[in-house]
């Protein structure tokens, strides 16, 4: 993510390059050629018949049903609706939209990736053909962030679904016995630019931590995926990196009052310090 930057929120800022992440992997359009098969999850609906029938409207122009798993396409054709004008912007105060919102920041799309059969290499695949489409679609929520609506938990639950996604796939690194010399090197630089990408967000989560001015459960949306995250690639990441974002979070600990988020600190700061993987 060698171009990325933190915008001034604190948050890493994707819109400059939102393909620099996932740079390295293919474009959404490309198929693999063993496609994992997704287990259904449960449904998502509008409350109302009357916001119900109008998400079914959405969906009949081609906005992915929120009832059941997204994969990469799914994420990119909302994008491409929303960027058209052809889908408003998910808010999640809003009774018609909310659900296509909830599935867009549902962990569950990427935690179906990995207990599927599939190999290493395909779900490495998948997962960054979700991640390829996350940072377009939180800079459309900077933007309207920008222009004054009150999007903050939108952003905190979509930057926290892009950094499990990013060390979701972190996680998936092919045996080297499996690949030439040439695929190896490429591997190699591939996984570096991941992990510079998510100590870059990290840092930015972290910066948006200090400043405190998001709300208490925005807050604990980046607490949580931090401590989630961090301990996934925390070997890959340099000892005094290391050293700054504990040093950081105690700092942010200190002066937190809200007893669940000091809590919630306290398991970030831990992450900082083990070296467990994520499951898969």
């Amino acid at each position: 993510m060698r171009n990325a930057g933190i915008d001034s929120r604190g948050l890493i800022a994707p819109h400059r390059k939102p393909v620099h992440l996932f740079r390295f992997h293919d474009c959404p359009r490309r198929r693999c050629s063993s496609r994992p098969r997704f287990f259904a999850h449960q449904s998502l609906l509008a409350k109302a018949p009357e916001d119900q029938a109008q998400l079914n409207e959405f969906i009949q122009k081609g906005c992915p049903p929120p009832q059941r798993i997204w994969e990469g396409s799914d994420y990119a054709k909302a994008r491409e609706m929303i960027e058209k004008g052809e889908l408003p912007l998910p808010h999640a105060g809003d009774p018609v939209l909310s659900p296509i919102l909830k599935r867009m920041i549902n962990p569950a799309n990427i935690e179906a990736l990995g207990r599927t059969n599939g190999t290493p290499d395909t779900k490495f695949r998948f997962a960054n053909q979700v991640g390829f489409n996350l940072p377009p679609l939180i800079a459309l929520y900077q933007k309207a962030a920008r222009n004054g609506e009150k999007v903050e938990p939108e952003i905190a639950s979509l930057t926290a679904l892009l950094v499990k996604v990013a060390a979701f796939s972190f996680s998936f690194s092919p045996e080297p016995s499996e690949q030439s010399a040439d695929k190896r090197a490429e591997s190699e630089r591939s996984y570096e630019e991941l992990g510079t990408g998510l100590m870059k967000m990290f840092d930015g989560m972290i910066a948006q931590l200090e400043r405190g001015d998001w709300s208490e459960t925005n807050d604990l949306v980046l607490v949580a995926s931090l401590a989630e995250n961090l301990p996934a690639v925390r070997a890959a990441l340099p000892a005094e990196t290391l050293k700054d974002f504990r040093t950081r979070l105690e700092s942010c600990r200190d002066k937190a009052k809200p007893p669940e988020l000091k809590a919630g600190l306290s398991k970030a700061i831990g992450a900082t310090e083990g070296s467990i993987r994520l499951n898969t």
